[in-house]
């Protein structure tokens, strides 16, 4: 196991996800599985080993995959854990999911991949599309769900105490997904790089390059307000707002805050309206950082995009607020 990575220079270990790797539900960030894990292989590896959480709530696969540059990239990583099953809710995700690893397989130094898959209280989580491009580029893969079923024999998580939610950990769950992360990774066999595949296995997969762009410092109009939270820098502005930027490329996504006092926006291209965001969510009142509007599939070439606040009519909101963190612009590239 020692010479697992095989260098002397600094070991680079990256943890991609949700919430669930963020550390939500824990007592402490310090309690998720994530940093215990990476605690752990700092004990067999040494000092020279850094690991970095990059879990983010509320996240799919796809803000995964336009975060790669900035979140997984620049750490020149030598081993990648992803977590998005229960965030990606069962739907095909393998466009998202296939397009990262093939960015993996694209880095310098192509490094070990391991796919996790979580769990909701009845363990339900639906991973075969996941567990489709695992087989296909031979990545291994942690069943944490099951190792979580088959400790309280199928009892409901969440009423045996072990997710604080349908989906969250408490620390007690928490220490069995890491218990189990223990046990694999004790065993070579977890430690494999992505076979390289001159054909995809999907189609329409697709790797990009993107950059984040704070939110205020697009041309903004009305009575925004710059701010910062604990994601970073922001704008809030009301109903009637709007701001506008111009970029050249295909892909285009905002960082909204989830807030109960959220409204709707409106996301016009050159002057079409191409879609909506909504940042109304429940009884939050954090502006819990979130994917809003994303499309993938603007024609390529320069665009003009102007966003306008605008009422919400289907949540029954209060309509006082929208909060954006950084504007998401790129291009599809081809690995």
């Amino acid at each position: 196991m020692n010479n697992i990575f095989n260098t002397d220079e600094q070991i680079n270990v990256v943890f991609l996800g949700g919430s669930i790797t963020e550390g939500a539900g824990a007592s402490s960030k310090k309690n998720c599985f994530a940093n215990l894990t990476g605690e752990w292989l700092k004990t067999k590896f040494g000092s020279k080993l850094n690991y970095h959480n990059k879990g983010v709530g509320g996240t799919p696969s796809a803000y995964g995959l336009l975060r790669f540059e900035r979140d997984v990239a620049a750490y020149n990583p030598d081993m990648i854990f992803i977590e998005f099953a229960v965030n990606d809710s069962g739907n095909d995700t393998r466009k998202y999911v296939e397009g990262l690893v093939r960015s993996f397989i694209s880095l310098p130094k192509k490094p070990y991949v391991v796919f996790l898959y979580t769990t909701n209280a009845v363990y339900e989580t639906k991973t075969s599309y996941f567990e489709e491009v695992a087989e296909y580029y031979g990545i291994p893969q942690i069943s944490l769900k099951n190792a979580l079923k088959n400790h309280l024999n199928g009892e409901n998580a969440k009423e045996a105490g072990y997710l604080k939610d349908n989906v969250h950990p408490t620390d007690l769950g928490y220490r069995v997904y890491f218990e189990e992360m223990v046990r694999c990774l004790s065993d070579k066999a977890y430690y494999k790089r992505p076979l390289e595949k001159s054909a995809k296995l999907v189609d329409d997969c697709i790797t990009a390059h993107t950059v984040f762009t704070p939110s205020w410092e697009t041309e903004l109009t009305g009575s925004w307000q710059k701010g910062e939270t604990d994601f970073g820098k922001c704008i809030t502005g009301a109903v009637g707002d709007s701001l506008e930027f111009e970029f050249d490329g295909d892909i285009v996504a905002f960082e909204h805050g989830l807030h109960k006092d959220g409204t709707m926006y409106e996301v016009y291209d050159n002057g079409t309206l191409i879609g909506t965001g909504n940042s109304k969510y429940k009884d939050f009142i954090t502006n819990q950082l979130v994917m809003g509007f994303r499309t993938f599939d603007l024609e390529y070439g320069h665009h003009k995009i102007k966003v306008i606040n605008v009422k919400n009519d289907i949540d029954d909101g209060t309509n006082k607020q929208v909060l954006f963190y950084n504007i998401i612009t790129g291009e599809k590239t081809e690995r």
